[in-house]
């Protein structure tokens, strides 16, 4: 891997973990989980500009980062849900904008943060499986959980990525992708 490439996972990794925490504690009312993360936008722009690997990793570390520093100690559902659905989720947002266009962002965001929300979901299931926490009678969280994730991020993404986007795009125009696949670096 490239030091450029190596440097822009970690300082994704940092400012997605510092951007996260402020909005740690806003939580679906009734579960206590699923956080409000507009930071969710670090890694999209790292995984447009840099590609799917920097933005994966980047919100994989920094999600565990942010989480294990709000709890005081490694969380475990983060280290079971959040990481790989956050790797997935911006790996995929990364591959599909790699060819860019704002159409193919939205589309990319969609489906990235779609399937690293539904990785999340059924980590969290699964740890409240593992751990008798959640059993038959209580699964219906997690429908509200999916949903608030998803939407919440992706929301985010569509209302702070463009704006990022233009702007980064217009200061640093050699990491602006190209149309026919990534610009050269």
């Amino acid at each position: 891997m490239k030091s450029r490439e190596v440097s822009a996972t970690v300082f994704c990794a940092a400012l997605y973990a510092a951007l996260s925490l402020p909005t740690a504690w806003i939580e679906l009312p009734w579960l206590g989980h699923g956080q409000f993360r507009p930071a969710v936008v670090i890694p999209a722009v790292f995984a447009v500009l840099f590609g799917p690997y920097v933005g994966g990793v980047g919100a994989a570390i920094g999600t565990l980062i942010a989480d294990s520093t709000k709890h005081a100690t490694l969380y475990i559902p983060s280290v079971m849900a959040a990481v790989p659905g956050n790797f997935v989720g911006f790996y995929v947002l990364g591959y599909l904008a790699r060819r860019f266009s704002w159409k193919r962002f939205v589309v990319a965001s969609v489906i990235g943060m779609t399937v690293g929300c539904v990785i999340i979901t059924l980590g969290m299931g699964a740890y409240g499986g593992l751990f008798g926490i959640i059993n038959l009678t209580t699964v219906a969280w997690l429908i509200p959980f999916f949903l608030w994730i998803a939407v919440t991020g992706l929301l985010s993404l569509l209302v702070l990525g463009p704006p990022l986007l233009k702007i980064l795009f217009s200061a640093f125009p050699y990491l602006r992708p190209v149309k026919q696949g990534r610009s050269t670096r």
